[in-house]
């Protein structure tokens, strides 16, 4: 997760989009699945953090989400959540 929100963060400063939209699962099925409260609360650690550069990310990253800038999309299709056989 923390590496898709670094990456998405590249893509909003350097101007190659004006929005990035994640896909988040209404459940975690795999270890890998990322969930809005999961985004949310990793933001907001890192907002709280007493390293400078570590709040001031947290910052950015909960701007953008409050902009539009960063949009979390609750995936609610069950397609995605079912196992593959």
């Amino acid at each position: 997760m923390l590496s898709d929100l670094c990456l998405g963060e590249v893509l909003l400063s350097l101007g190659f989009t004006s929005k990035v939209v994640y896909h988040m699962k209404s459940c975690p099925w795999f270890v890998s699945d990322t969930m809005q409260h999961d985004v949310q609360y990793s933001v907001g650690k890192l907002q709280q953090s007493e390293t400078l550069t570590q709040s001031k990310q947290g910052n950015i990253w909960a701007t953008r989400g409050n902009d539009g800038k960063i949009i979390l999309y609750k995936i609610n299709n069950h397609f995605f959540l079912l196992h593959n056989d």
